[in-house]
């Protein structure tokens, strides 16, 4: 060993004494990667389990890191923050996943197990799957893995609190933990007579299955050890790397079912343990790091905690769409957009009261940034295409791939709506959902519409939670419910209303509601446009005429997207002194031609999931094309300015 090696090994180490640990994101991005393309139907090729083992090693190498960096700096560890930081950091992320399945589960129709869900937010579901198979809650078998980490690290910090002021104590507690599991293993194959429940035992069981992470600990443990600098250019010799290497490919290509459910977990563990070392710490593996350290391979290993826990539900929903590889892909966009909604609006929230138990910001380097900065980037960057138009109302409030949001609730439309039309102005107000977002992307007659919008409003939880990064106001709000506060608003204003698109039978059906409803409103005239109906043809320009003619301030505009945003700005161009008001399906609400989705799922923001699951033939691959671009502007485009590649 050359000296050059083992000074190669020494600043690393000290890397890892300050809290960073090069390629881990890398290698997380990795394990996810393992088992989502088995889970994909390759399973057969892809180990998925061996993905998992990893996931476990890098946890208990990272958090052990963590917690010699705090036991060195403040003398000891305060196991209490320990438990509070995990929580912050994992359940908020569950729970919202356990609550959307069940709620997804219960629209189409499938019956949930209240043992399944408990096992899923308890942390038991490992034992469910072993043991009581029937109670396991459909698309979450998976939450296994996170009940052996959750079970692991409520007993880990105990020992650590016990054994680390001496650190020969902590390595022999792990190197005892690593053979325990082992020999849990060999008593399962000896005492259960069942191959199939020997197997499930052997692979899920938390007392069985501890090891993988404590191997990972034991690699910090050593690594940070007194001996670690000596020890390190042995793990991390390319004879000892390429043997781990070759082990590893060992353990996956024997199927003998003895060695499947005792060994194989050990001698992967052990491996990994010079793999993962040499990755973090030797120069000679440097450029690898770096492939690890690349943005895209940190950024997925950001969201690999919600890629596993969304994934499978997303590809069931992508082989629902479609079948074989297009669902496959459809089922990796989706749980790609769910991770980073996930993300950015779940866990990455829970920071700050993480921090408030000693969570610190990992370091990457100067060139690094947290997620959020790569958002707010994307949207200052997308932004301007927005920010010089000056035919609106009122100032943004925010900008979400480069559109503004004007108004930030239900009370500000009103406010501001009632104002305007109460000094007869001219003005269009109109949704913005990611439906709209893909439509103003490939629409040019569409965009132009929409840049010409009075006032835009966050229709849909995605816009909403997107236009909060600027303004914490914003709210999602939709033209359907504020149609009736509009009308009140207008019959006490005196101004009165005109009605357009949908049918003749729901018209009728509204302006008798509104008529009950509001009293004092004027209805000059209601109008139902024939099928095809073109809003830039002649057909359109004498509907015009006739709104201008009836003397209206205000219009209900119920055509859809893009026909009601095209004849609202064609309108306006020729000088009609209206306010138009784009409300959808709003008034087929109103007259019961729909039915709206419950108000408690319209308040969580589940209200697609309702219209999805009542419309599936029509909404399934338009709500595929929204969640490839809610993907595509908080993932993809961000990860490719990050790079400063300018995308197409």
């Amino acid at each position: 060993m050359t000296r050059s090696h083992t000074a190669a090994a020494v600043a690393p180490s000290a890397a890892l004494a300050r809290g960073e640990v090069p390629a881990l994101d890398g290698l997380r991005a990795i394990s996810v990667l393992i088992v989502m393309v088995s889970h994909s139907g390759l399973g057969w090729i892809v180990p998925g389990g061996f993905g998992v083992t990893l996931f476990f090693f890098i946890s208990g190498f990272i958090i052990t890191t963590l917690l010699l960096r705090e036991q060195t700096k403040a003398g000891r560890i305060d196991v209490g923050s320990f438990y509070v930081r995990r929580a912050f950091r994992l359940y908020p992320a569950l729970a919202v996943f356990i609550a959307s399945l069940c709620l997804a589960l219960a629209i189409a129709g499938i019956p949930t197990d209240a043992v399944g869900v408990a096992g899923g937010l308890l942390y038991f579901m490992n034992y469910l799957v072993v043991f009581a198979p029937g109670h396991v809650l459909q698309h979450a078998n998976h939450l296994w893995s996170l009940a052996v980490e959750a079970h692991f690290y409520v007993v880990y910090p105990l020992l650590f609190a016990w054994a680390a002021p001496r650190g020969s104590r902590l390595i022999a507690a792990l190197v005892a933990a690593c053979a325990a599991a082992l020999a849990v293993r060999v008593g399962a194959v000896a005492l259960i007579g069942d191959p199939r429940l020997v197997y499930e035992y052997a692979y899920q069981a938390s007392e069985a299955r501890f090891d993988s992470i404590a191997f990972g600990a034991l690699a910090a443990a050593l690594l940070m050890s007194p001996r670690g600098v000596a020890l390190s250019p042995r793990l991390t010799h390319p004879a000892t790397v390429a043997l781990s290497l070759a082990l590893i490919a060992a353990t996956l290509i024997v199927r003998n079912a003895l060695f499947r459910d005792t060994l194989r977990y050990t001698l992967q563990g052990i491996a990994l343990m010079s793999i993962v070392t040499a990755l973090v710490v030797d120069q000679r593996y440097a450029r690898i790091r770096t492939l690890l350290d690349a943005r895209p391979a940190v950024y997925v290993g950001w969201l690999s905690y919600s890629l596993y826990l969304w994934h499978l539900p997303a590809l069931a929903l992508g082989w629902w769409i479609a079948s074989g590889v297009g669902g496959a892909a459809i089922g990796w966009l989706a749980a790609f957009a769910l991770a980073a909604a996930s993300f950015h609006f779940v866990e990455q929230p829970m920071l700050r009261f993480r921090a408030r138990f000693g969570s610190a910001p990992r370091h990457f380097g100067s060139r690094d940034k947290e997620p959020e900065d790569m958002l707010a980037r994307s949207q200052t960057h997308t932004g301007t295409r927005a920010a010089g138009h000056d035919g609106s109302k009122a100032r943004a409030l925010a900008h979400v791939d480069g559109w503004p949001i004007h108004l930030a609730d239900a009370a500000d439309c009103i406010g501001t709506l009632t104002q305007a039309m109460a000094r007869g102005e001219a003005f269009s107000f109109c949704p913005l959902n990611l439906d709209l977002l893909v439509k103003a992307r490939n629409d040019a007659a569409f965009a132009k519409a929409m840049r010409r919008a009075d006032y835009i409003i966050a229709d849909g939880w995605p816009i909403a939670m997107l236009a909060r990064r600027h303004d914490r106001r914003v709210e999602r709000t939709t033209g359907a419910d504020l149609i009736v506060p509009l009308a009140k608003a207008a019959a006490e204003h005196k101004v009165p209303v005109y009605l357009f698109g949908t049918s003749p039978q729901v018209l009728a059906a509204v302006e008798a509601d509104l008529a009950a409803n509001c009293p004092g409103l004027e209805i000059l005239g209601s109008e139902s446009p024939p099928l095809g109906f073109d809003p830039t043809g002649p057909v359109a320009d004498a509907a015009i005429a006739r709104i201008r003619a009836s003397g209206a301030g205000l219009c209900f505009l119920a055509l859809g997207a893009p026909k009601q945003e095209i004849l609202a700005a064609r309108a306006l161009e020729q000088g009609v002194r209206t306010g138009f008001v784009c409300v959808g399906a709003g008034l087929d609400f109103i007259a019961g031609a729909q039915v709206r989705a419950p108000e408690m799922m319209r308040n969580n923001g589940m209200e697609w999931l309702w219209r999805l699951a009542t419309n599936p033939r029509r909404l399934a691959m338009r709500y595929a094309a929204c969640a490839v671009h809610l993907a595509r502007i908080t993932t993809v485009e961000p990860a490719l300015r990050w790079l400063n590649i300018r995308s197409a």
